[in-house]
Formats: C-alpha cells, sequence, structure tokens
C-alpha cells in the first residue's frame, strides 16, 4: 500500500514489499530498486525519494528481530531495552556520517545525494536485503543534479570518455573506503530472530561487550565475582559463559571462511585478468573481491560488478558456496558432518562386532 501510494505499481509494490521484509533483495527489475526509481520519478522527482524511503522502512522492519515487533503491538515497549536494538542503534550512528560523507564525494559535493544514497546503501547492508538505489559501486561520469540529489547516472563508460574523464575530474571513482565499510556492516548484519543474514547482531554485540569486561577486569579488582547481566526483551539477565564462547567461535569461523573465499576470487580474478568496465580496463583488487564475498556469506546481493552474467563458472560455484555456508550459518554443516562421521564408525564397529 506504501508503496501504491508514492507511485509504483501494484504488481511491482507487492513483489518488492516481500523481498523488502525478507531481506531477500531480489527485483522485478533489471537494475533494481535504481530502475523503480526511475519510473516512478518520470511523474516527479520527489516520488523516487519516497520510494527509497518505504523501501527503508520496510528493510528495516524486516532486519528486526520479531519478538520486539510482537511485544510492541502489544504495547511493551520496555522491549526496545533489549541488547540487540541498541547495538543496532550504535552501528548505525557510528557508520552513517562516514557514509553519508563518502556519497557526497562520490556525487560531486552534492549533500542531498550523499544523504540519500549513503542512508539507503548502509541501510540495505546492513539488513542484508541488498536492494540498490545507485547504478553501480564504479565510476561515473558527472551528470545534472537537483535537490533530491543525482537522478542519471552514467556508468557505462568508453575507453576515450575515461581517458580524459578522469584527467579533467568529469569522472569520479567510488570511494574504496565505502567498500570496506559496506563489506564491515554485510558482515554484521541486523537482530536474531529476523529475515537478516550475516553474523547477527547478538554475536557481535556480545563479542564487543566481552573485550569490554576484560578490559574492565584488567583495571579492576581481580577477586572480584564475574557476573554480567544485560536486557533481553525488557528483562535484565545473566550472560553465560558458553553464550560468549559461541559468539567468538562463529564470529572466528565466518570471518575465516569469508577470507579464503575472498582470496580464491581474488586469485582467479588475477589469474584470468577479469577487469573492471570503467573504460580503462583497471584490474578487481582484494578489496573488491572481499566486498564481493562478504554480499555472498552474508546473503545480501550487493556487488561491485564481478558477479553478472559473464561471470566465470568457477566464481560462480565458490559464491554460491559461500551462500549456503552463510545462509544456514556454518553450525549446521559441522553437525552434519559430525552425524555422518559418528554414523560412519557405528555402522564400522556394529559390522566388526559381527
Amino acid at each position: 500500500i506504501l508503496y501504491c501510494c508514492v507511485g509504483v505499481k501494484p504488481f511491482d509494490a507487492l513483489t518488492h514489499a516481500m523481498t523488502a521484509v525478507a531481506t531477500g533483495g531480489f527485483s522485478t527489475k533489471a537494475n533494481n530498486v535504481n530502475t523503480l526509481v526511475m519510473e516512478v520519478s518520470r511523474n516527479g522527482e520527489w516520488r523516487g525519494v519516497f520510494v527509497e524511503i518505504v523501501s527503508e522502512f520496510l528493510m528495516l522492519a524486516g532486519g528486526t528481530n520479531f519478538v520486539i515487533h510482537y511485544s510492541l503491538f502489544r504495547g511493551k515497549f520496555k522491549v526496545l531495552r533489549h541488547f540487540e536494538f541498541w547495538a543496532f542503534v550504535g552501528v548505525m550512528i557510528l557508520v552513517w556520517p562516514f557514509m553519508v560523507a563518502g556519497m557526497t564525494k562520490y556525487y560531486n559535493g552534492n549533500i542531498a545525494a550523499g544523504f540519500r544514497y549513503g542512508t539507503f546503501e548502509m541501510i540495505s547492508g546492513l539488513s542484508t536485503c541488498g536492494f540498490q538505489a545507485i547504478d553501480s559501486y564504479q565510476a561515473h561520469a558527472i551528470g545534472g543534479s537537483g535537490i533530491y540529489g543525482f537522478s542519471q547516472i552514467s556508468s557505462t563508460i568508453t575507453p576515450a570518455e575515461a581517458a580524459t574523464g578522469y584527467a579533467n575530474g568529469s569522472l569520479i571513482q567510488f570511494p574504496t573506503y565505502l567498500l570496506f565499510l559496506l563489506g564491515l556492516v554485510m558482515i554484521i548484519g541486523m537482530q536474531n530472530g529476523s529475515t537478516s543474514g550475516a553474523v547477527k547482531m547478538n554475536r557481535v554485540s556480545l563479542c564487543f561487550m566481552d573485550i569490554w569486561w576484560r578490559i574492565k577486569k584488567t583495571v579492576g579488582i581481580p577477586e572480584q565475582k564475574e557476573v554480567h547481566m544485560i536486557y533481553r526483551y525488557g528483562n535484565k539477565t545473566k550472560v553465560e559463559k558458553n553464550e560468549v564462547t559461541e559468539a567468538w567461535t562463529y564470529l572466528g569461523i565466518y570471518v575465516v571462511t569469508l577470507l579464503i573465499g575472498a582470496t580464491l576470487m581474488s586469485a582467479i580474478i588475477y589469474g584470468c585478468n577479469i577487469t573492471k568496465n570503467d573504460g580503462l580496463q583497471t584490474p578487481y583488487t582484494w578489496l573488491d573481491c572481499f566486498f564481493e564475498f562478504s554480499s555472498c556469506i552474508g546473503t545480501v546481493g550487493l556487488g561491485c560488478g564481478i558477479t553478472n552474467v559473464n561471470t566465470l563458472p568457477l566464481l560462480l560455484w565458490i559464491e554460491m558456496i559461500g551462500m549456503l555456508l552463510g545462509r544456514l550459518e556454518i553450525f549446521v554443516y559441522f553437525t552434519l558432518v559430525g552425524k555422518m562421521i559418528r554414523r560412519t564408525r557405528n555402522h564400522k564397529f556394529l559390522y566388526r562386532k559381527a
């Protein structure tokens, strides 16, 4: 209904609402939300902005713990003291200014565009939805801009345009640190009990709280009894040691898997001499591969150009393995393999006994 109110066709409104709440990121449009915004903006550029605002609201709703939704529906507002919720707020406050600043530079100093697209891409990455409101994460030609930001951006650049564009400043590269920031938020993800993927906010926040508790213990009284309390759904509860251990273990395995996947992709891209479509045939860096595999293992969908219709099958296989590992949270596969090994050993033991 909200999408329809801002000019989106009913079918597109239904499909985008479903995939936004499910943090799936699929779209009925060729260039994702960017194309949808362009279509709606023909009847007024402000409509495109509101399409993005509705998408942001739905992505945040999908990434929020559904116990919080249910409690708020019943009028239990103390649930907002839940530790994951405030961890999410903290991440947003830390990351948002850098995203806005980077996008402002990318759009040639247009603060409105920086605020608009920086906010959208950050929420899309953090919620692991993967909606993309900008044309690409590569270089673009400077075009016209209005109060709402850029409405027409050309990311298809010929070699001749690139040679002169980078020299005279009419072409702008996507800020490298934004790829790293987006990669980090795609690792974190949103809350447990939501449709979000990635590590999840509860594990990340427990790890950071454990670091803080260890620092306090180092500078505090050694004999002091260690009892750590946090708010869960409005109630103060004790943090068990095994919870913290599980959080650190999963985070460690996740990061190691991510680094291995990114390095494998980088090696294949380097060996096959795969380059960007930026007019200068710039080679993809390890950071680009880190960003791409972060998106895969976090089940996000944002991409910097590596994954497309012409991508090598070997790269696609690596990405598919990453998506499967990330979606079922890795431990499921360890449990499955462990059961298979135990079953095989039991069969061998029974056979020998017989």
